[in-house]
């Protein structure tokens, strides 16, 4: 049995994930201040404070952290990684989940891919490739939330500025913001008729609020992504990497160098290479945006540059669409924290058939 319980600031979906591998945790409706020292807790990352402050009223029990934004809350988990001993605190990502701490151990549920890994998803990709008959207006797809988090507002604004006569106008009054809201409509009304005919309104969840626009893609060379730009050691890729990797889409990867890294280490190739190398160096927003401005000079003189872009492109398409399930490592990583696995007791009870 799990001796933990959720705090109620755990996010519906993170308990879900859990109880997929056979784990039932109560959630609690006390505050987490009155459980504290009387309960081994699983927490949301939104607690890192608190549960700072509050460390030595643990006691002997111990706190699980959920971690949804690493590269946010990196100095909160250092400091709390200071104050605390081993084998007290442990960190549980939502996604890959970089270890920089030396008391504190790190954990994943699994890797960001499976966001947008879903046969239907594949299905529809293919079908859309089969039939496509691209009319290339502009180097760039760009696409941009209309309420933009602030930390990536300034990223948004100095990228449209740079390539604003490379970026694909997305309608007839040149309003970018204004057409996005009407998207967003349209998305609404999708999503409804989604699950009145398939019963589900997530069978596109994995591309987040961005779902995959094929007739978009189908008037550029290329979509512009940017993750939000930060200057910690963290890694933090979402679907809006994943979506022209997933869709078979040449793409620029805007992204600060632990984030490319780590694409690296999972196997996908960045062409070109002298392009990624530079941006690599980037320690500022204004310096990646310099860094593209030379590349985009470059990629309108050189064709070798998007048949780089377009091999790289094919390649990461048949790499993502091969990866292999996470399930093996997410289930390694609660029998580390919880200290048994249904799923290993699941085959001993087929064995014993």
């Amino acid at each position: 049995m799990v001796n933990y319980i959720y705090s109620k600031n755990v996010p519906e979906y993170v308990v879900a994930d859990i109880a997929k591998f056979g784990y039932k945790i109560d959630r609690t409706k006390d505050d987490t201040i009155n459980l504290l020292g009387k309960q081994d807790l699983i927490i949301y990352e939104n607690e890192l404070d608190f549960l700072t402050k509050n460390i030595n009223s643990l006691g002997d029990r111990k706190a699980l952290v959920v971690i949804d934004h690493h590269f946010m809350h990196h100095e909160k988990m250092s400091q709390l990684d200071d104050i605390v001993g081993k084998h007290k605190i442990t960190f549980l990502g939502t996604q890959y989940l970089k270890n920089l701490y030396k008391n504190i151990e790190c954990y994943a549920q699994g890797s960001s891919e499976l966001w947008c890994y879903h046969d239907f998803i594949f299905t529809m990709i293919q079908s859309w490739h089969s039939q496509r008959k691209p009319t290339v207006e502009k180097l760039f797809l760009f696409l941009k939330s209309p309420k933009p988090h602030p930390e990536r507002k300034a990223f948004v604004e100095a990228v449209s500025n740079a390539c604003v006569d490379d970026i694909l106008s997305l309608n007839k009054t040149n309003d970018p913001i204004e057409f996005q809201n009407n998207m967003y409509d349209r998305k609404d009304e999708f999503i409804k008729w989604l699950k009145e005919t398939f019963g589900n309104e997530y069978l596109l969840s994995g591309f987040g609020t961005g779902t995959p626009r094929f007739d978009l893609y189908d008037r550029v060379f290329a979509e512009l992504v940017i993750e939000t730009f930060y200057r910690t050691p963290t890694v933090h890729v979402t679907e809006k990497t994943w979506r022209p990797i997933a869709s078979r889409v040449p793409c620029l990867l805007l992204l600060n160098a632990p984030n490319l890294e780590y694409l690296e280490q999972l196997g996908y190739r960045l062409e070109p290479s002298h392009f990624y190398s530079r941006l690599k160096m980037c320690s500022t927003i204004e310096q990646v945006v310099g860094t593209l401005k030379i590349f985009v000079n470059e990629l309108k003189q050189d064709g070798n540059l998007q048949e780089q872009m377009t091999e790289s492109c094919e390649y990461n398409y048949q790499h993502f669409w091969k990866m292999k399930s996470k399930w093996s490592s997410a289930k390694d990583a609660y029998k580390n924290i919880f200290g048994y696995s249904p799923i290993e007791e699941l085959m001993d009870k087929l064995n014993q058939l």
